[in-house]
């Protein structure tokens, strides 16, 4: 991305946001592939942007292999930049799913960025730069559900799961069937609730969140993720979330033509995108009359869409369904015990 094409960007996201607090997430491919200096500006924008009013966070998802000591001093000084990284487990299920070039692992460079990272925080007690993990459940390690679990607490390392999914260019066979997913979750979440001393793993944390409140707490159930995501690629291309980036028919516009976000997002394309929620809820949709709707709304819109349909419901309609049901089970017999002491 270029300095013009960055500086259009922040500007055109605080102008459409109007005081509405923004986090702009650094994702890729991998973000640490551009040098430091991307990020000082990226930096030196924010702050004038901040002496203007607006609340402005910064996050950046990476792999973790290229995070070095410059980084995290300028992270430390910015108290700023949270950093986001990918773990898939255990070296032997890491290294299989995440080679590097040359075929060698990633796992033990991983490793060393979170002590790095969390050395930093014990200096620098108000500094938080985070470790939270992502972990993709695939074929590689759905059925080491016990030894994931172990490694992650052992490590206490925060993660969040997230399903292999075939989209774009994909070629591999590591992808697992929604009812598959949907087991492994249910197993996952027992391991995980059961256990007094555990971390926090997202997103059974969301979900037990959604179905007390009765409200979705993730982009992938939000009424339509539309309404608070969007993705602005390296040119400057729009798109309504970073995984339709590079999909010509969801391109929406450019911040580098004036008023290119705005324009963008008041177009009838975005608008539909928008209304998917309504229209999967409405007389006769797909969504109709399911008592989880109200939390979930059709599920992600993506994986929909490279299942045929953008405005249809999620494939893992079925695997959400049996999660959700799983979890309220566990949730209402904890509640009932808990009045029973009291």
């Amino acid at each position: 991305m270029s300095m013009s094409t960055l500086h259009n960007a922040m500007n055109q996201v605080v102008n459409y946001a109007k005081g509405r607090r923004i986090t702009f997430i650094w994702h890729g491919g991998e973000p640490l592939l551009l040098d430091l200096k991307f990020y000082q500006e990226v930096a030196e924008v924010s702050r004038t942007l901040r002496d203007r009013g607006h609340s402005i966070r910064n996050a950046i998802q990476t792999n973790g292999t290229l995070v070095t000591d410059a980084l995290l001093d300028f992270i430390t000084k910015e108290r700023d930049f949270r950093l986001g990284l990918s773990l898939d487990g255990p070296e032997v299920v890491n290294d299989f799913s995440r080679p590097k070039a040359d075929g060698s692992g990633s796992f033990k460079q991983i490793l060393q960025t979170i002590t790095a990272i969390r050395e930093r925080e014990a200096r620098a007690q108000d500094v938080s730069i985070g470790s939270g993990v992502i972990c993709i459940i695939g074929r590689h390690n759905i059925k080491h559900l016990d030894a994931l679990y172990d490694f992650f607490k052992s490590h206490q390392i925060n993660f969040k799961v997230n399903p292999l999914v075939m989209a774009g260019r994909a070629t591999c066979s590591l992808a697992v069937t929604p009812m598959e997913y949907g087991e492994a979750m249910c197993r996952l979440f027992d391991l995980w609730i059961d256990d007094p001393n555990t971390i926090r793993i997202d997103p059974f944390q969301e979900i037990m969140t959604s179905l007390i409140s009765g409200t979705p707490s993730s982009c992938n159930f939000s009424d339509s993720c539309a309404k608070t995501f969007v993705s602005i690629g390296p040119l400057g291309d729009i798109y309504p979330c970073g995984r339709f980036d590079g999909m010509s028919e969801f391109r929406l516009g450019n911040v580098n033509d004036p008023d290119g976000l705005k324009m963008a997002l008041s177009s009838p394309e975005h608008a539909k995108l928008g209304s998917r929620g309504k229209f999967l809820s409405g007389g006769g949709g797909s969504c109709s009359g399911c008592q989880y709707l109200p939390i979930c709304n059709g599920g992600c819109m993506h994986i929909a869409h490279i299942s045929g349909d953008v405005m249809g419901k999620d494939p893992f309609c079925a695997m959400y369904k049996s999660l959700y049901g799983h979890i309220s089970k566990k949730l209402h017999a904890a509640l009932a015990k808990a009045e029973n002491i009291q």
